[in-house]
């Protein structure tokens, strides 16, 4: 009600912006962008969407790659790679992959941080 966010670790809030998500949700807003409107995310594109993490909300760039095709164990799927780079240490590094054929479901994220690789694919698709 008071437009802003709170931090865990006691900050000073901040105001919030438009279209803020916390780190759990950006992938998930992303792929509703690129859902609705693909034009968005072509090749050389930088989407920047306002972050909230423990202590600050700050914008976070995705560099848009381009279409790559992923053998995944759901098959080859055609996707679009998205990238964050770490802006300061310890950051993480993030890619994403989102498949227009499967509404722009994120397919694959790996993230790289000081602690190694994390990096997840789509194992299956049920079907309705």
């Amino acid at each position: 009600a008071k437009n802003t966010v709170t931090f865990s670790n006691n900050r000073t809030e901040a105001t919030l912006a438009v279209g803020s998500q916390d780190r759990a949700s950006v992938l998930i807003q992303l792929s509703s962008l690129a859902a609705a409107n693909p034009n968005r995310f072509k090749a050389g594109d930088v989407v920047e969407l306002p972050v909230a993490s423990v202590d600050e909300l700050e914008p976070w760039q995705f560099e848009v790659q381009g279409l790559e095709r992923l053998a995944l164990p759901i098959g080859d799927v055609p996707a679009i790679r998205l990238l964050r780079r770490p802006r300061r240490a310890f950051d993480q590094t993030i890619e994403v992959w989102f498949a227009p054929s499967l509404t722009y479901l994120p397919v694959r994220i790996r993230y790289t941080d000081s602690g190694g690789v994390t990096d997840s694919l789509l194992a299956s698709v049920d079907k309705l």
